[in-house]
Parts: C-alpha cells; structure tokens; sequence
C-alpha cells in the first residue's frame, strides 16, 4: 500500500503530467489517502461544486481510516470541523 501525502494529490488532482507518469508508473499498487489528506483536500474546497466534484475524484482510492468516505458523503458529517466547513458552503460560502 503506498500512502499519498496532500501535495501528491493535489498534483494528481490537477493533472500534472510528472505526477500523473508517476502514478500510472505504479501499476495495480493498492493506492491510499490518509485522513488527515482528505480532511485538507476537503478543507481547500470553496464551493458545494467543488466539494462534489472533489468526492467524485476520490472514489477509486482507498480511504482506510475511520471509514472516510463516509465523512464527505452529503449530510452525513461526523468531525467537527468538516460539519463547519459542510455548513459554510451549503450557505453560500465562495460563490
């Protein structure tokens, strides 16, 4: 299992062809995001547009911890600061 930290996936995120080689470079790896990489990923999104198209990417990789994908799944936030940032661009924040 190779882990990715926060600036490899936002390269990958952002189609940056060394990071992009690279990850096509590791084959059939089993890939995963730690939770403190999704929680700022999560954290970077402005819009409610950016936060599902976010989501969307997310899905092929392994979110190991406390079952993550739960965590950005629409009304189903469980920490704290995610239900704060959830909350502030359902009521508009960044548009």
């Amino acid at each position: 299992m190779i882990l990715l930290d926060t600036d490899i996936m936002i390269d990958i995120l952002r189609d940056y062809p060394p990071a992009v080689q690279w990850m096509q470079s590791l084959g059939d790896e089993n890939i995963a995001l730690p939770g403190f990489v999704v929680m700022e990923l999560i954290q970077g999104c402005e819009t409610k547009r950016e936060l599902t198209s976010l989501r969307k990417k997310l899905l092929p990789f392994n979110l190991p911890v406390c079952k993550l994908y739960s965590l950005i799944k629409k009304d189903r936030c469980k920490c704290l600061p995610f239900r704060r940032l959830h909350s502030a661009i359902q009521n508009g924040m960044g548009k």
